[in-house]
């Protein structure tokens, strides 16, 4: 198996008031074998994805470890029999807006395309997505 590192930031602008909410998404559609692994700030432990198995994780990310305009980096480690992976991160966009004018939710991504013969950049993906405001 081989393993691939790549990191993903996000940088959110509103204040962590009550909480921030932290979702990973991850899907694979190729015939490689894929497993992914996430940590960063306000992850306790690694976020894990393994044997091609989509889904998707929630966590609630601490006060104290968020800082409003800071990049917070997210470490994405693929594990893969594919001997070649091109990995294209999308750092922090800012997705909708609240009818305040404050962002709905900031968001980064994870494309991948593998050694198969298409070009397809769907063989692994990784949404983060953060969220605000949430007593959930």
């Amino acid at each position: 198996m081989n393993t691939f590192k790549f990191t993903v930031y996000l940088t959110p602008y509103w204040n962590n008031t009550p909480n921030t909410i932290l979702t990973i998404s991850y899907f694979t559609t190729s015939s490689y074998s894929y497993s992914a692994s996430i940590t960063g700030p306000g992850l306790n432990s690694a976020v894990t994805f393994p044997n091609n198995n989509s889904g998707c994780a929630t966590n609630v990310i601490p006060s104290s470890v968020y800082k409003t305009g800071a990049s917070m980096p997210y470490e994405v480690t693929i594990t893969t029999n594919s001997p070649t992976l091109s990995g294209r991160v999308i750092n922090s966009q800012e997705v909708g807006s609240k009818a305040d004018g404050a962002a709905i939710s900031y968001q980064g991504y994870f494309f991948s395309n593998d050694a198969g013969a298409d070009n397809d950049w769907n063989d692994c993906v990784l949404n983060l997505s953060l969220f605000n405001d949430s007593t959930d």
